[in-house]
């Protein structure tokens, strides 16, 4: 496997996963909205977005917790994604006995390093999704009022939730097009998550936000001292059939 320069070529991938290649072309940016668009996530998450501002206007009662929440929330995402993508996407099969523990979530990641041009395992499975949306209304709505917060800040909790979701879909959907980023910020994100398809699956972490690899040593200050991993298309140690 051929280590990759700044450029960002893309190697081919090891025996035995199924290869796969980039898209011919370049994407421009309203294209790969209007792409995104057609998805069901992004309306699920859209829709929860609209919905939680039109709930959190329509209450009132404003108060310094509506900046100090989105705050809190977008400071711990980075630390979210690099401990969901270590300890779940990339969570291998394990036997209790005779029962073998795997997620939904772990299998369909494995299948999206074996093709990470296949765009239907770029997003998250639309059960998942549909669980987590339920699972923070819940907390936001239900926990929250339990332990004498406002429930007016529900809405807030619940907004910023989906748009973090939101951002994250379409940073994970856009990295994986033939989309050529302008801006510096996006130019990182893009090449930290091919090195981490392409080169070494064992760093960055990260998707929309780097500081959590940062903090806890998988963002390399050089990337050429880190080593090709020859199980990078193939992180569960199967073949491509093997997974779902």
């Amino acid at each position: 496997m051929t280590a990759l320069t700044a450029g960002d070529t893309i190697p081919a991938s090891p025996k035995p996963a199924k290869l796969s290649t980039a898209p011919k072309g370049t994407l421009t940016l309203a294209q790969a909205w209007a792409t995104f668009l057609k998805h069901p996530n992004a309306w699920m998450l859209i829709t929860a977005v609209v919905v939680s501002v039109v709930g959190r206007v329509w209450v009132g009662q404003f108060s310094a917790w509506d900046v100090l929440i989105p705050l809190a929330l977008v400071a711990f995402h980075p630390f979210q994604e690099w401990l969901i993508h270590v300890y779940v996407l990339h969570w291998k099969p394990r036997k209790i006995g005779p029962v073998t523990v795997d997620f939904e979530l772990a299998r369909r990641h494995r299948y999206h390093h074996v093709d990470p041009w296949d765009m239907p395992t770029v997003f998250i499975p639309q059960r998942t999704l549909w669980f987590a949306l339920i699972g923070h209304g819940l907390f936001w709505f239900a926990a929250l009022p339990a332990l004498g917060v406002p429930g007016a800040l529900a809405w807030t909790g619940l907004f910023t939730v989906s748009a973090i979701g939101l951002v994250y879909e379409f940073t994970h959907y856009i990295v994986h097009t033939t989309y050529k980023p302008r801006s510096k910020t996006y130019k990182r994100i893009f090449r930290y998550h091919r090195l981490h398809h392409f080169k070494n699956e064992h760093y960055w972490y990260g998707v929309t936000m780097h500081q959590g690899d940062r903090v806890l040593g998988t963002l390399p200050a050089k990337t050429h001292d880190v080593p090709t991993s020859p199980t990078a298309r193939d992180i569960g140690g199967v073949a491509a059939g093997d997974c779902e």
